[in-house]
């Protein structure tokens, strides 16, 4: 999400930057004398799509222990073998490695 949303800060920057160079974006300027609105829309766009993005970054886990600790927290399911938790899509256990049987899951 924050790769778009840095990509339409950079579309809306640059059009405001690149005329003073005698440039501009083909595709700001097929809108003309509309482009400074389009221009605008763009930075509105990438603002509000990277915190977004921040925000839904925030709640994802990031340590291999977060990460564990929800896989425990939504598992209902134990390996048969060594006990840890695992999902139902686990065909094989994380931590002991050995199949999970169909009958466990």
């Amino acid at each position: 999400m924050q790769r778009l949303a840095v990509f339409f800060l950079i579309i809306g920057v640059g059009s405001f930057i690149l005329p003073g160079m005698g440039l501009q974006f083909k595709l700001i300027s097929l809108f003309g004398e509309n482009s400074v609105i389009v221009s605008v829309i763009c930075i509105i766009v990438g603002v509000v799509l990277f915190f977004i993005g921040r925000k839904s970054g925030e709640d994802a886990p990031t340590s291999a222990a977060e990460i564990e600790e929800t896989r425990n927290l939504e598992s209902k399911y134990h390996c048969p073998s060594c006990g840890v938790s695992i999902t139902s899509m686990d065909r094989v256990c994380p931590k002991c490695k050995k199949p999970i049987p169909d009958a466990a899951i």
